[in-house]
């Protein structure tokens, strides 16, 4: 897939018309946009986290940009914990026969398990942020956007967490004519939410996760809400690119 560093920076930092409805009262003060290369729009608000009997919600301080993971587990965690391997199916990566090879050409696999199941919004962004996908470094030719997309899959479904691999094609802006893999997840409160983790580690910190509505049409902005992550702490951003969308497919 042709994405430059420096574009895969900018896709990186998409984020989501969706997290702002499912995220749309966690958090109103998400503006500091120090050091960041993608590019950010307007602050996004984080969704007032979903009722749950034990332990109870807590929201986020609206007058603060940066979260320890604690107080971003208070919210939305808990974090999920592994499930038993014993149940896995390892799929060859394709989209009614047409493949996904990883850079050097081999065939690319990810692995079901069977006791994954859809997560809520939630659980979703409590994986994501204990999650380390997105520590690895974009290397072209050797760990690119197929492989963080695998790894992302793989280390939800192990989690109980169903993921989806999903590929998208650009019809427009810098990456015009490219395709991107990404992950997609089919939320029991908010349908389907896709997730972008390819991106490099900064010299600054590492960024973390774009989540995208899941309706995403042809012809919109690739745009979304950042979960990012910088001196081991979170923050929520507004980002997009300038990448028009052909076309989503989640296979």
């Amino acid at each position: 897939m042709k994405l430059g560093i420096k574009n895969l920076i900018i896709i990186s930092a998409v984020a989501i018309l969706m997290l702002m409805v499912l995220i749309a009262g966690r958090v109103t003060n998400v503006s500091d946009n120090t050091n960041t290369s993608i590019a950010p729009g307007t602050v996004s608000a984080m969704p007032t986290p979903t009722p749950a009997p034990s332990p109870t919600r807590v929201p986020l301080d609206s007058n603060k940009t940066w979260f320890t993971q604690e107080e971003m587990l208070d919210a939305f965690g808990p974090a999920p914990t592994p499930i038993p391997d014993d149940t896995t199916t390892t799929v060859l990566l394709n989209d009614s026969g047409k493949l996904y090879p990883y850079p050097n050409g081999s065939m690319s696999y990810y692995t079901d398990h069977a006791g994954a199941k859809d997560p809520t919004t939630d659980q979703l962004v409590a994986f994501l942020i204990t999650d380390d996908t997105y520590s690895n470094k974009f290397v072209p030719g050797k760990f690119v956007c197929v492989n963080f997309a695998i790894m992302l899959h793989d280390h939800a479904e192990s989690r109980g967490i169903k993921a989806h691999m999903a590929s998208v094609l650009f019809t427009g802006g810098p990456e015009s004519d490219s395709g991107h893999m990404i992950n997609a997840f089919n939320t029991t409160d908010a349908g389907w939410v896709l997730v972008d983790a390819t991106g490099p580690v900064s010299d600054d910190g590492v960024i973390g996760c774009v989540l995208i509505d899941g309706s995403i049409h042809s012809g919109d902005i690739y745009k979304g809400i950042l979960l990012r992550k910088q001196d081991g702490k979170w923050g929520l951003f507004n980002a997009e690119t300038g990448n028009v969308v052909n076309s989503v497919d989640i296979i």
